[in-house]
């Protein structure tokens, strides 16, 4: 099958690195994929996994700030034709066309004519803050364009209720794919294990019991949050280290914060390519968003994979992922004194915390692999081609 792929991006997420996961799998087993991207590392992350990847010129956002939705309309005489063109580039040898990205699916669709390949949208996040924004227009657009759209795939339940629930568009023309990540071998386990031993060493932690995140740091995504849990639990087990793995708009923010309060052995990797070296380093994993717009969170699927004790919030999609009590600890806010009970518990008693992770890992095996998502995503896409 002959795959299209158009993605805006602004950094490599989850979302992004999914895509890559999904191209690489698409790839290996004999399907050509080419991919657009106005961002440059995942265009270099498309073309190393087997795409062929070339330039998108836009990074428009109809759905975002006015601002963003103004410039979104100065730059549709430019953008219009550039999408119309590369509909009639690819007319003959493109068999779908799959858009996560707000702007593009609606920008795509709307150029698309009868003799176009059919469009696939795939939606990440819930919709109903979205679709609000900028006085309701874009909920007019999307609801009219999705008519156009041959398939909609949603990546959680909780993306898929939110979509219905805010468009009424008919729920037979969506489908729920789970997103997936890598099983790791032996060897890769063992590599990641000397990876992190390097970390831990150039760090200076020695042996202290590393809390881990891996993360854009920004608001929404719960960091402060998580220091100041991390506080509290410093002064129980003062043998701790806080790893904060990522970049983003709020690191220089938390930074400030953390010497303000002299809360030591806190640590800003900035962007880590290699994840399961820092989920190696981890003895507890914490995930401490609670953002209206989270659609999976498929760094938890990735700490379960890596058999790591996990402490998340309750939050929109967290519950299809993970079981309170089971296979993590849940807690139902942000409450830094509830984050840092449950990372207390899990630190304080190895033996319930390995439980809960292999259990944790069994769950993400069975449900969350790539190589199970990918042939899903794959058949939805040739589904989509055979429907008249």
């Amino acid at each position: 099958m002959n795959i299209l792929i158009i993605q805006q991006a602004p950094d490599l997420g989850g979302a992004e690195l999914y895509l890559v996961d999904l191209v690489k799998r698409w790839s290996e087993s004999g399907n050509q994929v080419t991919t657009y991207t106005n961002y440059e590392p995942l265009r270099n992350l498309f073309s190393k996994n087997g795409a062929k990847s070339d330039i998108l010129p836009f990074n428009l956002d109809i759905m975002g700030n006015i601002r963003g939705f103004v410039k979104t309309l100065l730059m549709l005489p430019l953008a219009i034709p550039w999408y119309r063109g590369t509909l009639k580039l690819h007319r003959d040898n493109v068999d779908v066309i799959l858009s996560a990205g707000q702007t593009e699916k609606l920008l795509m669709t709307l150029v698309a004519g009868r003799k176009s390949p059919p469009i696939v949208w795939l939606e990440y996040p819930p919709m109903e803050r979205l679709l609000k924004r900028n006085l309701g227009i874009p909920k007019f657009i999307y609801k009219l364009l999705a008519k156009k759209a041959r398939r909609i795939i949603t990546i959680s339940q909780h993306t898929k209720k939110s979509l219905t629930d805010e468009t009424k568009i008919d729920a037979r023309n969506i489908r729920l794919v789970y997103p997936g990540s890598e099983i790791t071998d032996r060897k890769e386990l063992l590599r990641s294990q000397r990876a992190a031993n390097a970390i831990r060493k150039s760090l200076g932690i020695g042996r202290k019991r590393v809390i881990g995140n891996i993360s854009r740091i920004a608001q929404e995504k719960g960091q402060e949050y998580l220091l100041r849990a991390y506080e509290l639990v410093k002064k129980s087990h003062p043998r701790t280290a806080l790893v904060l793995a990522g970049r983003g708009p709020d690191e220089d923010r938390l930074k400030r914060l953390a010497d303000r309060r002299n809360i030591r052995d806190v640590f800003f990797t900035g962007f880590v390519e290699d994840r399961n070296a820092m989920l190696a380093l981890s003895d507890v994993f914490v995930f401490p968003a609670a953002w209206e717009l989270e659609g999976f969170g498929i760094v938890l699927v990735e700490a379960m994979l890596a058999r790591k004790p996990i402490v998340a919030v309750k939050h929109g999609p967290v519950a299809e992922i993970l079981e309170d009590g089971k296979h993590a600890l849940l807690v139902k806010n942000q409450d830094p004194k509830q984050l840092a009970k449950a990372i207390l518990k899990l630190l304080s008693h190895p033996g319930y915390a390995g439980k809960l992770a292999k259990r944790a890992q069994e769950r993400a095996r069975e449900n969350f692999a790539i190589k199970d998502s990918a042939v899903r995503m794959l058949n939805q896409l040739r589904e989509a081609t055979r429907k008249t």
